[in-house]
């Protein structure tokens, strides 16, 4: 099990509490209404499927509109999702590493990998498994961390980060075919919405 792995364990009783402090509280507001409306350029009537990646204490988990049927949430941390089972248990939850995902290939319609990715060092394998697995027709909402003192302070918990500019994200991205629909920004993430080209 590697370091980072344990960290998120020893973490899942506390990170909620951790996470809905008044000043992380306020960005996880901000964060959240910022998600909110990039989901009004998605036409949710059409959705069958969401997977949220690193689905964490689930802190996206109530911004999916009730009337998608299926949803489907991955972490690697049992703890985390045990914790988060227990306020949605009308979540499908599969503990997997989001770089091998075992979900079918083309099965998924909006994909959310909020506060994810600067966690993870290698990008690229990360969106070769959600281009795997969303649909053409499909809606990515990523979010990423920029380097500022925020990201700084973040990455005093012990976890490695891995800041990003736009530029690297979109080099990234534009080696799949999809289109940026719309972003956002808060001070400790920028949001974007991508749809999956048929």
């Amino acid at each position: 099990m590697k370091i980072s792995e344990i960290l998120w364990n020893l973490l899942a009783p506390l990170y909620d509490l951790l996470r809905r402090n008044p000043i992380s509280g306020h960005f996880l507001k901000m964060e959240n209404q910022a998600i909110k409306k990039l989901f009004e350029n998605i036409p949710i009537h059409n959705l069958k499927t969401t997977c949220d990646l690193g689905v964490g204490r689930g802190h996206s988990l109530h911004l999916i509109p009730e009337t998608i049927p299926l949803r489907i949430a991955i972490d690697r941390s049992l703890p985390m999702m045990h914790f988060t089972r227990k306020h949605s248990p009308e979540t499908y939850f599969i503990n997997a590493n989001v770089l091998n995902i075992p979900i079918k290939e083309a099965s998924v319609d909006l994909i959310l990998c909020i506060g994810l990715i600067e966690y993870i060092q290698n990008l690229e394998s990360l969106l070769s498994q959600i281009d795997a697995i969303l649909k053409n027709g499909g809606y990515l909402l990523l979010s990423y961390s920029p380097k500022n003192i925020f990201t700084f302070l973040r990455s005093l918990r012990g976890h490695r980060l891995y800041p990003r500019n736009w530029e690297k994200i979109e080099t990234s991205v534009s080696k799949y075919d999809y289109e940026l629909t719309e972003s956002k920004s808060t001070p400790l993430q920028q949001q974007c919405l991508f749809i999956k080209k048929n």
